[in-house]
């Protein structure tokens, strides 16, 4: 598989965020068996994850891929194109650990459609709030074994959003 990561371990200090990814395409970004992380690498500390940013032209497709901005405090994908396609894939700024403090990040995706295929998309927490997650598109396309969550089991639940029409 193919793995991009931007991580800030912090060289000798320990409050780094994670770094940035950025990904334009005018015609397409195909992510085939890839992760993208943009953690912060900091366990357990109150330190933001980075952001990834995605433009993907025409069409952004993603197939038996991750996706993530995950640390203690979520961080945050936003991707553009005019079709995204998610097939057996995650888009994930989910935080972990109990701490009340945490908060996932955010997730924005805009396209004319977006199609799910056994496809997550998650900025969920544990002990903390859960992220949000905003999803402007005019048509979006999902089957049942997809999954929409921006829930917390201990803390706050988060927001998801759709503009547009949903279809199966």
């Amino acid at each position: 598989g193919n793995n991009l990561a931007s991580t800030n371990p912090g060289s000798g200090t320990i409050n780094q965020t994670g770094g940035t990814i950025n990904l334009t395409a005018t015609q397409a970004v195909n992510l085939i068996n890839t992760r993208l992380d943009a953690g912060s690498g900091n366990e357990g500390r109150l330190v933001p994850a980075g952001s990834i940013l995605i433009n993907g032209g025409e069409l952004f497709t993603v197939q038996q891929s991750i996706v993530s901005a995950e640390a203690t405090l979520g961080g945050r994908i936003l991707v553009q194109a005019c079709n995204i396609s998610l097939t057996d894939s995650q888009f994930i700024t989910s935080t972990g650990g109990g701490n009340p403090a945490t908060t996932a990040g955010q997730i924005t995706l805009g396209a004319k459609t977006i199609t799910l295929t056994n496809g997550q998309i998650l900025s969920s927490a544990y002990g903390g709030s859960g992220g949000t997650i905003d999803i402007t598109t005019s048509v979006l396309r999902r089957n049942v074994s997809s999954v929409i969550d921006a829930s917390s089991t201990l803390g706050t639940d988060g927001t998801v959003t759709i503009n547009g029409a949903i279809q199966p």
